[in-house]
């Protein structure tokens, strides 16, 4: 368990200016391709923005649950109200002190377990010695699942200003699709951000264009996560690499991705189809993927979208292995797609 969840992602951070937990699950195969919800907390002051307005996080609370097919994505959205989410951010966030379940429906309330969570009947994060239990949303778009395994993945930390770590390993559950009930297994992963305010939109100054790819390899527990930027005359380039490859850990944050076929919906533009390398000190991995459901519109010029790839890993001296999986990918930026 590598000690445990809450050892991955830390105590609530009821201080801090803003404060989100998110649950992604990457479906090995049926109808689920991917599902996404998120408890975001914020206590906004006039002229600042939280950091998290890169991502399009900046209500001062909601509950998010998101839930895609290979034609479409069902999404359920439910406000908090401001006035309990204040109130709850002001209990204490030490485990030592017991903190009970609220009654007032929508309010955010801390529980005794560092890596447990609530907003009764919209999402909650609930740890137990040997899983981690996850549900959002409702019936028509809702999910239960539990996460099997803890293997700690850390983003940044860089204190008050931005942290952000999560843990991920094999889920099961049951996803609640229009009404119908759907069992999928696949990879689970669960995150903790929470960091500062800064006095201009962060979004409008954000890299030219950012993006995530969760990749979960078939017949395996590994997963990838890798984070690319494009900047001005540089163009791409692998910021961060996480997560571990079947035979070698994702240790060299160093590679890029390229663009092959783009896509547009309102204001969204988007890759359908796209190429990544990505290195590490045992060999490297490149990939080629495409996109298998239609995109989530819910990031500042981007989405989310669930991909199929194939790919090939070379050891250092050794032949190419050749891997294929699915995916789910985050993309974003304050300029538009372009292809390259």
């Amino acid at each position: 368990m590598n000690g445990g969840y809450g050892a991955a992602l830390g105590a609530p951070r009821p201080e801090a200016a803003w404060e989100g937990w998110f649950f992604i699950f990457v479906g090995g195969g049926g109808r689920v391709r991917w599902a996404k919800s998120h408890l975001f907390l914020s206590r906004p002051i006039p002229g600042w923005h939280p950091i998290s307005a890169v991502e399009g996080l900046v209500a001062p609370g909601e509950a998010v649950a998101l839930i895609a097919e290979e034609g479409a994505v069902h999404r359920a959205r439910f406000e908090l109200d401001r006035r309990e989410v204040q109130s709850s951010r002001e209990a204490p966030s030490s485990p030592a002190g017991p903190i009970g379940p609220s009654e007032v429906e929508g309010r955010a309330e801390f529980e005794r377990s560092p890596l447990s969570v609530a907003a009764p009947e919209r999402f909650r994060l609930s740890e137990e010695p040997s899983r981690l239990l996850a549900s959002a949303g409702g019936e028509r778009c809702g999910f239960e699942v539990e996460l099997l395994g803890c293997e700690p993945v850390k983003w940044i930390g860089l204190g008050g200003l931005l942290s952000y770590g999560g843990a991920f390993g094999a889920a099961r559950g049951a996803f609640g699709i229009g009404g119908e009930s759907v069992a999928s297994s696949g990879l689970g992963m669960v995150e903790h951000a929470f960091g500062g305010r800064v006095p201009f939109d962060p979004a409008r100054r954000a890299p030219e264009r950012w993006h995530w790819d969760v990749l979960v390899f078939e017949g395996d527990t590994a997963a990838l996560m890798v984070l690319s930027i494009r900047l001005p005359v540089l163009g791409w380039r692998v910021i961060r690499s996480r997560g571990r490859l079947p035979e070698a850990e994702a240790a060299s944050p160093s590679g890029a991705v390229e663009y092959l076929e783009l896509a547009s919906e309102g204001a969204a533009t988007y890759p359908r189809r796209w190429r990544g390398t990505v290195n590490s000190r045992r060999g490297a991995l490149r990939y080629e993927a495409r996109a298998a459901t239609p995109i989530a519109p819910v990031a500042p010029g981007g989405g989310f979208l669930g991909f199929d790839f194939e790919a090939g890993w070379t050891a250092r001296g050794g032949r190419e292995r050749a891997l294929k999986g699915r995916g789910f990918c985050e993309c974003g930026g304050s300029g538009a797609a372009k292809l390259g």
